[in-house]
């Protein structure tokens, strides 16, 4: 088959039979992202396109577009069924076996990709939020960057952002020129930050409390939100009213005073007077903490447990 310079061999999504093999010339691999085309890649002499094709009728991955004329072999099925023939029976179980594990490996790696390409998108939105002031942008530009840093495309870049709004974080604003809203910028922070200690120290990040921990805020939290009052620029509650708060969503788990030493020393949450280890439970007056950061820290340890779920579901 000769195939003239600037025709196209098949698109993108295209249904496809068969499997062509470059003898002589060169192709242009091309694949759409959103309203955009990009050139993936090429395809010289010895290249074969379409082997999902011819084995598991899979529509075209790539545009294909030849760049001078080019000379190719064409193998259809019905050459394919032919010359299987040729082989033992057990033959071409074994090929469409290894075509369905090379289709999940794609699947996989694209997965893997994605998952990777987290830190750099919280990254590139903290900088949006942060340094551009903003809480709604163009997603255009998250994904030309995350491109730049990742090689992530328009499509996987959308599933990305897809599972951060199944989290509650954000929220896609459709219409010309499709924009991102950021709930809460400082929760993305923390979300990166957490996820860079972790990649840095190989340990649990100090940010992500014990249940324990996070149950003592939740109560802080919900007391001060009845009976809160200020206290040193800071939202105070009495023991009193926190103890009855954590009795009511943790009732019949008793209250472990020894965890306020962690939360302490983090500066989530403080006691007057201020706690010692030696300290009885009912030695303790009052709570007091920012309000505003106990519920970020509390959001953070709500959404991080549930990226290896959400992930997977948006891809």
């Amino acid at each position: 088959m000769i195939l003239p310079a600037k025709k196209y061999l098949c698109l993108e999504g295209n249904p496809q039979d068969k499997l062509y093999i470059v003898k002589k010339g060169l192709l242009q691999a091309q694949k759409r992202e959103g309203a955009k085309s990009f050139i993936v890649g090429e395809a010289g002499p010895g290249t074969l396109i379409g082997e999902m094709s011819l084995l598991e009728n899979l529509p075209c991955k790539f545009t294909y577009k030849a760049v001078e004329e080019t000379e190719l072999v064409v193998v259809d099925q019905q050459s394919l069924k032919q010359t299987l023939n040729r082989f033992p029976t057990w033959f071409e179980p074994i090929l469409h076996f290894l075509a369905q594990r090379l289709r999940q490996a794609e699947t996989y790696k694209s997965r893997t990709d994605k998952i990777r390409a987290l830190p750099s998108l919280l990254f590139l939105m903290c900088r949006e939020t942060e340094m551009g002031g903003k809480t709604t942008f163009p997603i255009e530009t998250l994904i030309e960057n995350l491109r730049i840093i990742n090689g992530l495309g328009y499509n996987d870049t959308f599933h990305l952002v897809r599972a951060l709004c199944s989290l509650n974080m954000a929220k896609i604003i459709p219409g010309e020129g499709v924009h991102l809203q950021v709930f809460n910028p400082k929760v993305v922070r923390l979300l990166y930050d957490t996820l860079l200690a972790r990649a840095v120290d190989k340990k649990r990040p100090k940010t992500l409390l014990s249940g324990e921990n996070q149950m003592i805020l939740s109560a802080f939290v919900d007391s001060a939100k009845a009976k809160g009052f200020n206290y040193h620029d800071s939202t105070g509650v009495s023991s009193t009213d926190l103890f009855a708060s954590y009795k009511r969503l943790l009732p019949g788990v008793k209250f472990i005073s020894t965890s306020m030493t962690a939360l302490g020393e983090e500066g989530y949450l403080y006691t007057y007077p201020a706690y010692l280890s030696s300290m009885k439970t009912e030695d303790i007056q009052l709570f007091y903490a920012d309000i505003d950061k106990v519920m970020d820290i509390l959001e953070l340890n709500r959404i991080y447990p549930l990226l290896d779920k959400k992930l997977p579901e948006s891809f």
